[in-house]
């Protein structure tokens, strides 16, 4: 017998879809690369990215609504999209 196959609806941790422009910051000069957060949830975010955009293993994502930084890991990526978990400090908000 084959699992079924995972959905959005599966998931532990609600995602919660947003349109938020966001920075992601990398190298010693923190140098910013423009993203757009399609969803975020307290484990972790998607990311869309303008193509070709080298994106490293770890960097900081700047989300402006709130402006607070966080420390990301990549988890995946796919063509201009791509995942990551936050590593240590988690984003906290409250829901209307």
């Amino acid at each position: 017998m084959t699992a079924p196959k995972s959905t959005a609806e599966d998931r532990r941790i609600k995602r919660h879809a947003v349109e938020w422009n966001g920075s992601i910051l990398v190298g010693a000069d923190l140098s910013e690369i423009r993203c757009l957060i399609r969803n975020i949830s307290t484990i972790g975010v998607r990311l869309a990215v303008a193509p070709n955009e080298n994106i490293p293993n770890q960097f900081l994502l700047k989300i402006p609504n709130g402006a607070k930084t966080f420390r990301c890991r990549l988890v995946w990526r796919k063509h201009c999209e791509l995942g990551a978990e936050f590593v240590g400090t988690r984003p906290r908000w409250r829901q209307s």
